[in-house]
């Protein structure tokens, strides 16, 4: 049986530290955090299969990019306003990242092309 899944990140670390899988009906992008320290989100869809009372799950399927509860910033922008961080700025520059996130609690992350922003300022 094929099922659908929301995975959340935490904002301590995000890819190593709390995350969370909850089965979904359906994709819904304008979703709000979670719990408290959850910073990003990407759906999935997997296959389960139960032997003998066993569930068996196979490799996740049509996996989303991810979404961070932010607010996205280009090098012009991220300069004009917070003009002190010069290291976040320069990382910026010198990485050629050509958009950062600044989550919902704060931590800032490059963004990748096909990842996405959903404001909550």
């Amino acid at each position: 049986m094929k099922k659908h899944y929301l995975e959340v990140f935490d904002a301590l670390e995000p890819w190593k530290g709390k995350k969370i899988e909850i089965e979904v009906a359906r994709r819904n992008f304008n979703i709000s955090p979670p719990f408290e320290g959850a910073i990003a989100y990407r759906y999935f869809d997997q296959r389960e299969i139960n032997i003998l009372g066993l569930t068996i799950k196979g490799v996740r399927t049509n996996v989303s990019s991810l979404t961070y509860w932010g607010k996205a910033y280009t090098l012009e922008e991220l300069e004009r306003t917070f003009p002190k961080k010069k290291n976040l700025i320069l990382n910026m520059r010198e990485n050629g990242w050509k958009r950062l996130v600044k989550t919902v609690y704060g931590g800032w992350y490059p963004l990748r092309n096909n990842e996405r922003v959903s404001s909550c300022f």
